[in-house]
């Protein structure tokens, strides 16, 4: 079975974002599988896509979680010039659902990136 989340209705629903990490993403995600070690080390994953050297579309990169044998894969899969599109797709150690999410994040002025409405 595969599961997708709609980005912009996540994104509504998160109330504060910290470092460009969604703090509140994880609890909207819980019933995926994932905790908050899967989050840390998929998004750290994803930003190394964007946050140095050039960025391209449909760069990718493998991540994985021993501990909970969780594992995954990034993408970009749009960027235009200053905000990186980026789908994720993962299984969790604990279900045998593939699910797939996409977030936009954006570089702010202060050259911070963060999760952004569509």
């Amino acid at each position: 079975m595969r599961r997708s989340l709609a980005v912009p209705v996540l994104l509504a629903m998160i109330a504060t974002a910290s470092g460009g990490h969604a703090q509140g993403f994880l609890p909207l995600v819980r019933d995926l599988g994932l905790n908050n070690d899967d989050y840390r080390i998929a998004t750290a994953e994803a930003a190394t896509l964007y946050e140095s050297g050039p960025i391209e579309v449909g760069a990718d990169s493998i991540w994985q979680n021993p501990g909970t044998g969780s594992y995954g894969k990034v993408e970009i899969i749009a960027y235009d010039g200053r905000c990186v599109t980026i789908e994720h797709v993962f299984r969790s150690g604990r279900t045998t659902n593939t699910n797939r999410v996409t977030a936009r994040r954006c570089k702010g002025e202060d050259g911070v990136w963060r999760l952004a409405a569509e």
